[in-house]
């Protein structure tokens, strides 16, 4: 999935598979441009650690 963060600024993208190991990637927005074609994402969480039930 991917949302934008509260103050605007980041699209923040969330690779998901079967809910383990996601991912974390973000890539800046500039106010005014219009979203359209590939991002330059970089990756912030490769891998979670922790499990809980």
């Amino acid at each position: 999935g991917a949302e934008v963060s509260d103050c605007g600024k980041w699209l923040i993208v969330m690779p998901l598979k079967d809910c383990r190991d996601n991912l974390i990637y973000i890539t800046p927005l500039e106010k005014g441009k219009e979203i359209n074609g590939k991002f330059q994402l970089t990756k912030i969480v490769d891998k979670f650690e922790a499990d809980y039930e």
